[in-house]
């Protein structure tokens, strides 16, 4: 596949300048930047976010938008409410309403899972609010890449230079309560590299609530994106590893899906390896990736991941890995 990155610079003015060009230039300039990150409107999109709200706590939420983009938690305690991703650019208006709705307290902090734009789509407008936005350290070079890999007929935009984290997150970290309690509202995990090279999860630990972000997928296959370190190798470990963990009673949000426990993640992690072992043998054995493909790697997994055609999307997806290295 291949395969073409411009990299973006952030342009900064003098500060001064600005505070001495005169109200006029000053109040222009700050309503263009706030427009610039105001949530697109719904009217005139071709897609319309369909809503829907599903309640695991009486402070936790999980929103999704109806087209498919990524799941958005929302946690809600005193001092301001937390959000682990913040959806797609076309459902960012309903989003917002969705969640100004449920929560008593404002957004203060919005944790992304990885850099894709389906989880970015709302931190520009928390931002200009005063919410800090925590993400991977390595989220904002990779979000501010323009890719085009063409077989895929696929465009990566660049981000929105304002969605970036303004906390990245360097290794594993606690969010601590400012509440008397001092009890912990959220344990960050840096994972290695796996969905892309800039994943991480969130535990609500006393929910025992997980969102794992694109390192899992329900209903359909996941994407491992190779063009920004992604890696099977990694994603088969790390979902190990909340396999080994994962308490009977725990509920993990997919970055697409619905909420699933311990057992689904079972299968989930099952399936993973089984397409790896059969591309693994498949390409030992000298076979070409149309006679791979042809084997149907995927056939006992497809009625419930988007069927045959999704199916040899992403075996030749996992081909295309552990060919070059994975």
């Amino acid at each position: 596949m291949n395969e073409t990155r411009s990299n973006s610079g952030r342009r900064h003015s003098a500060r001064p300048n600005l505070l001495h060009s005169g109200p006029c230039l000053w109040a222009g300039m700050m309503m263009a930047i706030w427009a610039a990150v105001q949530p697109p409107s719904v009217a005139g999109q071709s897609r319309v976010p369909t809503i829907s709200v599903e309640t695991l706590a009486d402070d936790l939420w999980v929103i999704r938008d109806g087209l498919g983009s990524g799941n958005v938690l929302l946690y809600d305690v005193p001092g301001g409410a937390y959000l682990v991703d913040a959806g797609a650019p076309e459902s960012a208006s309903a989003i917002i309403a969705t969640v100004d709705s449920l929560a008593e307290n404002p957004v203060r902090t919005v944790i992304s899972t990885h850099y894709h734009e389906d989880h970015l789509g709302a931190n520009a407008w928390y931002a200009v609010r005063g919410a800090r936005i925590m993400g991977h350290e390595l989220l904002a070079v990779e979000a501010l890449r323009d890719t085009t890999i063409a077989e895929m007929r696929w465009e990566r935009r660049r981000a929105n230079p304002t969605s970036l984290p303004t906390v990245q997150v360097t290794g594993p970290s606690m969010i601590k309560s400012g509440q008397p309690d001092g009890g912990t509202i959220a344990a960050i995990q840096k994972l290695q590299p796996a969905h892309s090279r800039t994943d991480i999860a969130v535990l609500i630990p006393t929910a025992n609530v997980l969102h794992a972000g694109d390192l899992i997928e329900v209903g359909a296959y996941p994407f491992i994106d190779w063009w920004a370190g992604g890696s099977l190798e990694g994603m088969i470990e790390e979902v190990g590893l909340i396999v080994s963990w994962a308490q009977g009673d725990q509920r993990i949000v997919p970055g697409h899906g619905p909420v699933i426990g311990a057992k689904e993640l079972a299968e989930y992690q099952t399936m993973l390896v089984t397409i790896r072992d059969r591309a693994r043998a498949a390409i030992g054995r000298g076979a070409s990736e149309a006679e791979f493909l042809d084997s149907q790697p995927t056939r006992e997994f497809d009625a419930e991941r988007g069927g045959e055609d999704a199916g040899r999307q992403f075996a030749s997806l996992v081909w295309y890995g552990l060919t070059r290295g994975d």
